[in-house]
């Protein structure tokens, strides 16, 4: 039986399905569920713009002109500049797969002008006052707002993301040398990382016998974020300058509105480094693997 012509789609496809049992190479870590879900959801946009455009995608037909057509396609579908950015990241990824094991011989997506698009990533942090401020509000009507606030300071005190701060157990918790320390393997990187326990961490651990707050689904927490800073009066003025759909957008918010479960490592990192702790220190706890990711 011969076999059929592997075309971008099938290869493509093959290559997804695949990647739940691929290592990335750098960390010795699976692919996780997340990175999937946006190679699946990429390949959807490519075949929802093919239908639309009427552009026959094929290994050959992803060029210059399909890169332009393809972005400019994503920005009416007001998707930001750094998720567009991802997406091209990921076909690129498709393409380079293919090309590697000889199906692909199409370099156009290595050209200098296919690029990943970028902007500025606009993100706050909460200084140590504001921080405070979170900390000192009495949640105790309202379990999920108190258990979204520990999460989030455990989060700010630690310098984890979202992924391993929500979710700790007690059996996370040990002593090393006299101090205590969460002791955990980072679901992003699968390196092990102990973390000294901070005061405030501790005041956490023990309002709940000595366990970590339950876990939370990441959206409720964020959901829970804003009226958290809201209560306790985070509402300094930012402008947020933003490009959707390829036109720049300016918006003046409320500081807690922009709170999120990123901000706690952000918060982190920026104490520290304000504080004068030296970077490789920081990162050392943040798990960061490069100083220009962590600047």
């Amino acid at each position: 039986e011969i076999e059929k012509e592997i075309t971008f789609y099938s290869f493509t496809e093959k290559f997804i399905g695949q990647s739940k049992n691929r290592i990335i190479e750098k960390t010795g870590a699976k692919i996780s569920e997340r990175t999937i879900q946006d190679y699946n959801r990429v390949l959807d946009l490519i075949k929802s713009f093919e239908k639309k455009k009427k552009y026959n995608i094929s290994f050959d037909s992803i060029n210059l002109e399909f890169y332009y057509s393809f972005v400019s396609y994503l920005q009416k579908l007001d998707f930001s500049v750094n998720t567009i950015g991802k997406f091209i990241k990921i076909l690129k990824v498709f393409m380079n797969g293919a090309t590697e094991l000889g199906f692909n011989t199409n370099l156009s997506y290595k050209n200098k002008h296919f690029i990943k698009p970028t902007a500025i990533s606009e993100q706050i942090y909460l200084n140590l006052k504001e921080l405070d401020q979170i900390i000192a509000l009495n949640l105790k009507q309202e379990p999920i707002l108190d258990n979204a606030r520990d999460l989030f300071i455990i989060g700010a005190f630690t310098g984890l993301r979202v992924s391993d701060f929500n979710g700790l157990t007690k059996e996370n918790i040990s002593t090393y040398k006299n101090q205590r320390i969460f002791k955990l393997i980072i679901k992003k990187t699968g390196k092990y990382l102990p973390i000294p326990l901070h005061p405030e961490v501790e005041k956490i651990l023990k309002k709940n016998e000595g366990h970590p707050p339950e876990k939370m689904y990441s959206q409720k927490i964020n959901d829970a974020l804003s009226k958290i800073g809201f209560k306790a009066k985070i509402s300094e003025k930012i402008t947020i300058n933003t490009i959707k759909g390829g036109k720049k957008i300016r918006k003046i918010l409320p500081k807690y509105d922009l709170i999120k479960n990123h901000t706690a490592r952000r918060s982190f990192c920026t104490n520290a480094y304000i504080a004068g702790m030296p970077t490789i220190d920081i990162m050392a706890i943040s798990g960061h693997s490069s100083e220009k990711t962590f600047l």
